[in-house]
């Protein structure tokens, strides 16, 4: 009898557990901040260190919390109450800690690298060895994000619409980028909020937008952006995921994006394709042969084709591609390569060459 009534007991307290569970912690950034809050309480009580990662904080009174040592990484506390809060060598990289409210706490040796801090409040707070004790950084930063909020609601908008192929949307950034530097512009807007539907290639059919894609999509080009290409005429991009839009900020010159380095039609560049089931050693070797050899015969322009990742989620561009562009803007290539731009039609690179 007393085994049966165990048994019992131990499948209750499993059932409710996996409800507690399931109930009590919910996907990263979503679910309201009082469900979030229960989960720290929840830690708290099983005498856990709080692991808060990505969890939805905003405006959530966390007062006289103890806090020590708990991981804030990426988590939206903007506004949140933290005063009186004891978080010594707590985690707060990447957060967003817009308007927080320090005021009285205790956040020695705490991380916040990265974060959000315009607005917060840190009157009579303790921080030795974290970013809120130098004051001259703090200052530097809350400028910087400033001067962001401020371009981000100035500056001239590139509204991307409709339907949309990758080559489309880049053809219109880069002639976007052109006519603002000649304008000597500070900063523009990338705005991909209005896209409908969207295909890497125009033969691909249109896929509707979903906000895993839109944000795939806005990463593809913020990695687009930090290629060496543009360089020369952008200062910083920055990507405001919720608003679904990248802030710009330029150099102010004239004709920074001209393409002005194409000397030869592409049917008289030398052309290296990658496809072929072989070893990446070996296909790191032709790469390598491939520069130098061009380098060397003073072609201004070359071509890597790597396929367009016909098998991939959304038709993007595969491994190999990704694999090529990081060997491409390695160490050992600066000296041979000026630029790099994504050829969409085949899937590959288009090169140029420093000048002797």
């Amino acid at each position: 009898m007393n085994n049966a009534l165990l048994k019992m007991n131990l499948i209750y307290s499993v059932l409710f557990l996996f409800f507690y569970s399931t109930e009590l912690f919910p996907s990263p950034i979503e679910g309201s901040s009082e469900e979030s809050v229960a989960i720290i309480h929840q830690q708290l009580n099983s005498q856990q260190t709080v692991s808060a990662s990505k969890l939805n904080l905003e405006g959530a009174n966390l007062e006289g919390f103890n806090l020590n040592k708990a991981d804030f990484s990426g988590a939206n506390l903007k506004n949140a109450k933290l005063g009186k809060v004891k978080a010594r060598k707590a985690n707060f990289k990447n957060a967003d800690l817009s308007g927080a409210d320090f005021t009285d706490a205790i956040v020695d040796g705490a991380v916040f690298k990265g974060a959000k801090l315009l607005g917060i409040k840190y009157e009579g707070c303790s921080a030795k060895g974290s970013l809120l004790t130098d004051l001259i950084s703090l200052s530097r930063q809350l400028q910087h994000e400033t001067k962001r909020d401020e371009l981000l609601q100035s500056a001239n908008a590139i509204n991307l619409k409709g339907n949309q192929t990758f080559e489309e949307l880049h053809a219109t950034i880069h002639e976007a980028l052109q006519v603002a530097s000649t304008q000597n512009q500070e900063a523009i807007r990338i705005d991909f909020s209005k896209i409908t539907s969207f295909h890497y290639r125009k033969e691909d059919e249109p896929q509707p937008i979903s906000n895993a894609l839109l944000k795939d999509l806005i990463k593809e080009f913020l990695d687009f952006l930090k290629t060496p290409y543009f360089n020369k005429g952008i200062v910083e991009v920055v990507p405001f995921y919720e608003n679904h839009t990248i802030l710009v900020r330029l150099i102010n010159s004239q004709n920074l994006f001209q393409s002005h380095r194409f000397k030869k039609p592409p049917s008289q560049r030398p052309m290296l394709d990658l496809h072929g089931k072989v070893p990446l050693s070996i296909k790191q070797g032709k790469i390598d042969s491939f520069i130098k050899s061009s380098y060397a015969s003073k072609f201004a322009e070359v071509e890597i084709i790597t396929g367009r990742g016909l098998h991939n989620p959304h038709g993007k561009m595969g491994i190999l591609w990704k694999w090529c562009k990081n060997i491409l803007l390695s160490e050992q290539y600066k000296i041979f390569i000026e630029s790099i731009e994504t050829i969409n039609k085949n899937g590959g690179w288009n090169i140029t060459l420093k000048p002797d």
